[in-house]
């Protein structure tokens, strides 16, 4: 039970980190569920319960907390022109606000939804 925890800590770890993505982190957690479940007891089944939905809960937490920062990010993006030559003349788009973790974004990578 202590390997799959060490592992599934890793992965979350990771997850956190931005190191892996969410996909991946879920095969992590399968594989380590894998590798638990032929020396599985019937006294360990509670405990791995609690832990996979501790696991869950961080995952979904981090994985709403990411949504909400996309959001927030589309929500910053300045108006661009149908004309993609426009989109980027004489803009100092670069310097809009930005709070702690916000990657600085270059004008051209913004796209547009017409």
């Amino acid at each position: 039970m202590e390997a799959y925890r060490e592992q599934t800590r890793e992965a979350i770890g990771r997850v956190l980190d931005g190191k892996l993505s969410f996909p991946d982190c879920i095969a992590a957690l399968d594989a380590a569920l894998a590798d638990l479940i032929p020396r599985l007891t019937p006294k360990l089944i509670v405990p791995l319960r609690a832990l996979m939905l501790a696991n869950n809960e961080i995952v979904v937490k981090e994985m709403e907390r990411r949504a909400h920062h996309r959001r927030l990010v589309l929500h910053m993006r300045p108006p661009c022109s149908v004309n993609p030559r426009e989109r980027t003349a004489g803009a100092g788009w670069t310097d809009l606000v930005r709070w702690p973790g916000m990657p600085r974004v270059r004008p051209d990578s913004w796209h547009c939804r017409h």
